[in-house]
C-alpha cells in the first residue's frame, strides 16, 4: 500500500448536519473542509484506504485504543487511568517498544493509545478494523 495512492475519509457538521464520506488523497482537502467548515466537529478516519469503494478497499491505519470515560470526578479519572496502565503494560509485555507508543489525552474523557502499526505487523488488509477489534478485545 505504501505505493498505492492512499485516500482519507472525512467528514463533519455541514450546514447543521453530520455528513461523512468525503474522500480526499491530499491533506489539503481536508484542511479546506475544516475552515470551511470553522474547525469544528470534523474528524478524519484513522484508516488510509487504497481506493474510495469502501466494500472493495485495503486499508491500513495505527492500532489505537480508545480508552474514554465520563469524568465526572476522582474517582472516574483513576479508573480510566488504571485501564490505560493496563492496556500500556500488555504492549510492554507482547514486546511493542516503548517509541512506537504514543498516548494522547482525550479532553475531558480519558486516553488514546496509539501503536504504530509496523510495531504490532499489520499490513494492509480488507479486515484490519476486525484485526484490531480482535486485538483490543484482550
Amino acid at each position: 500500500m505504501e505505493n498505492i495512492k492512499r485516500f482519507f475519509e472525512f467528514g463533519g457538521i455541514v450546514n447543521g448536519f453530520f455528513k461523512r464520506n468525503y474522500f480526499a488523497s491530499e491533506e489539503a482537502a481536508i484542511n479546506d473542509f475544516s475552515k470551511a467548515n470553522g474547525y469544528v466537529d470534523i474528524y478524519r478516519s484513522i484508516y488510509a484506504y487504497d481506493n474510495e469503494d469502501l466494500q472493495k478497499a485495503s486499508l491500513l491505519g495505527d492500532l489505537v485504543f480508545d480508552l474514554d470515560k465520563d469524568i465526572l470526578g476522582e474517582e472516574d479519572y483513576r479508573k480510566v487511568k488504571l485501564d490505560t496502565l493496563l492496556v500500556l503494560t500488555f504492549l510492554e509485555e507482547i514486546g511493542v517498544p516503548k517509541n512506537r507508543i504514543k498516548i494522547f489525552f482525550s479532553g475531558s474523557k480519558g486516553f488514546h493509545i496509539e501503536v504504530s502499526k509496523d510495531a504490532v505487523g499489520m499490513s494492509p488488509s480488507t479486515s484490519l478494523s476486525d484485526q484490531h477489534k480482535i486485538i483490543a478485545s484482550y
